[in-house]
């Protein structure tokens, strides 16, 4: 017989449960979750007829049901009533899921007799049965409770039997009562039905292998009282095993395994947090990871977006060395390849939402599975149009129409042709108006100026731009003339202190602008020459960079000049 484990208070015998437990569900679905219980409180009671407690079978001279009665004076309410003559089964019909393992298990309830009668005396023998509708004859008992004692108005016996010395395959509880006299009745409470794991750090079992790759696969098992699990795997050809710990019922053996190789596989439960070290082994299981694949790519990202376009980059996996990327929404449906993991898609629309995937081509007629989509949004801030150049011999007025949404702040570049971004001869934000006057240009030379708006949160447009040359020689403005056979040089080029401007052909005096790329005028001086001159010019105080010089003199004067030369300051 089972001790029993403790008497607790009840003002109206009422259930004490575990704050976490999980109670049944309906219809009598299987226990897989634990601790479960079953508590009867959500049952009426003194009914006529009395109350059938749900997915409870019972079996014997008069059907059990839910009670409450009326004991020197107090009660005892929503309990399951036993009250029969002669055997008496009663069977829960929800069944241990096949997940749980039945020796691991205990049950912890409350019971009473509710008549202090020494003719009501019964024992109460607790099992497990196979049949869940006729327990006669398939059922196992596990420990039994005799004579039951005497609930008072306060107090109700609590028991614990342990599930550990089960070793069939019934899967449903059963409460089997007996009276102790040949015409004797059962007349016996029961209550607070709680079902958990036991104490002992058993040998888990239904370890099983599934989605298996060329080097993945996923093992899991069913729930153990400790919760943590040792799971060993190795090559069937290899000596030592391979172990790795896991909490919870299952774990990812990813990109660990080699193709086309055999495995085992084994688990042991780790109770060293409640002092009962590891149980043993689990039986071995087998498997075999498949061929190599195409591997699905990784990490799929945005990388840059515009009104027009976004660009995308992944990470590849295996050796696969082209992809397809997959562009689509309700109005747009596109593969693209690619024969490396970058990849910029045009011919999109403003401000427009798009879903994109992408996956390996290993070959023809081997691809990977598409990576899950991301979402990406283009760009709303629109491009400037009708971007023109008017140019002189050193300078160009830039003009532009605002893009759809009036937007008015812009970005201006200019340089040389094909120039990339930070090769650029000058850089400047332009606000309100839309046009730019650059100056410091180099005569007879070709440019591009390139415009783009820049819009709220960081956002801008795709860039606009137009290609325009400078005119040749000097004169046209203010009658000013080319000097013939003049030469201008600059060293050193780059400076870092100074450097010199060395002028021949020149008689007279002339003026001398030095001029940032942002079109400010930072130094201006005049110079007397007697037919050739040299100027030193001081550059530490300026901030590094690239400068024009400006040499001109003005319409009227002998030789009529102007010319510019850039130099740069380290």
């Amino acid at each position: 017989m089972r001790k029993k484990v403790l008497f607790f208070a009840l003002a109206v015998c009422m259930c004490m449960l575990p704050p976490m437990a999980m109670a049944q569900g309906k219809p009598c679905d299987p226990i897989g979750y634990l601790p479960w219980w079953e508590d009867f409180q959500a049952y009426p009671h003194n009914t006529t007829p009395p109350t059938e407690p749900f997915c409870w079978h019972f079996q014997g001279t008069n059907e059990p049901s839910i009670g409450s009665y009326n004991i020197n004076g107090g009660y005892l309410t929503c309990v399951l009533d036993l009250y029969s003559t002669g055997e008496t089964w009663a069977v829960l019909q929800n069944p241990f899921d096949t997940s749980l393992t039945v020796n691991h298990l205990q049950v912890t309830f409350s019971a009473g007799k509710s008549r202090n009668d020494a003719s009501l005396n019964s024992d109460l023998i607790i099992g497990v049965c196979k049949n869940p509708t006729n327990p006669v004859g398939n059922f196992t008992p596990l420990d039994t409770v005799l004579a039951i004692p005497y609930c008072s108005p306060d107090t109700m016996a609590r028991f614990t039997v342990d599930f550990a010395a089960y070793n069939d395959t019934g899967r449903y509880f059963c409460f089997l009562t007996k009276p102790l006299l040949s015409s004797g009745i059962n007349f016996l409470a029961i209550d607070s039905i709680v079902f958990d794991f036991n104490d002992h750090c058993m040998v888990p079992h239904g370890l099983r292998v599934s989605h298996i790759t060329d080097e993945s696969a996923l093992l899991q098992w069913g729930q153990y009282s400790s919760n943590h699990i040792d799971l060993e795997y190795k090559r069937l050809t290899d000596t030592g095993w391979t172990r790795v710990g896991a909490t919870g019922r299952q774990i990812h053996l990813a990109n660990v395994l080699m193709p086309s190789t055999s495995y085992m596989a084994r688990i042991r439960q780790d109770c060293s947090l409640a002092s009962n070290g590891y149980s043993d082994w689990s039986d071995t299981v087998f498997f075999t990871t498949d061929t190599v694949r195409c591997r699905m790519p990784r990490n799929l990202a945005l990388t840059d977006v515009g009104n027009t376009y976004a660009s995308f980059a992944w990470t590849p996996a295996g050796s696969a060395s082209q992809w397809e990327l997959h562009v689509f929404n309700s109005s747009f449906n596109r593969v693209f390849t690619a024969t490396n993991n970058t990849y910029m898609v045009t011919g999109l629309s403003y401000g427009t939402n798009y879903r994109v995937a992408v996956r390996s081509m290993c070959d023809a007629s081997n691809a990977s599975d598409w990576t899950d989509t991301i979402m990406i949004t283009t760009s709303n801030c629109y491009n400037v149009t009708n971007v023109t150049a008017e140019p002189s011999y050193t300078e160009a007025t830039l003009n532009w129409a605002m893009g759809a949404d009036m937007n008015d702040h812009w970005e201006v570049v200019w340089g040389n042709p094909g120039f990339h971004d930070g090769y650029e001869l000058g850089r400047q934000e332009v606000e309100g108006a839309p046009h730019l006057s650059i100056t410091g240009l180099d005569s007879a030379t070709s440019y591009v100026a390139k415009v783009r708006s820049l819009c709220e949160d960081g956002r801008y447009s795709e860039w606009s731009s137009v290609a325009f040359t400078t005119l040749s020689g000097g004169g046209s403005q203010e009658g000013i003339a080319a000097g013939d056979g003049m030469t201008v040089a600059i060293y050193p080029n780059p400076a870092t202190t100074a450097t010199t401007i060395a002028v021949k052909g020149v008689e007279g005096r002339v003026n001398v602008a030095i001029i940032g790329m942002d079109g400010r005028t930072v130094r201006m001086f005049t110079k007397d020459c007697p037919v050739d001159c040299e100027m030193v010019l001081d550059v530490e105080g300026l901030a590094k960079g690239s400068y024009v010089v400006r040499l001109w003199r003005v319409a009227g004067d002998n030789n009529g000049i102007d010319i510019t030369r850039k130099f740069f300051v380290e």
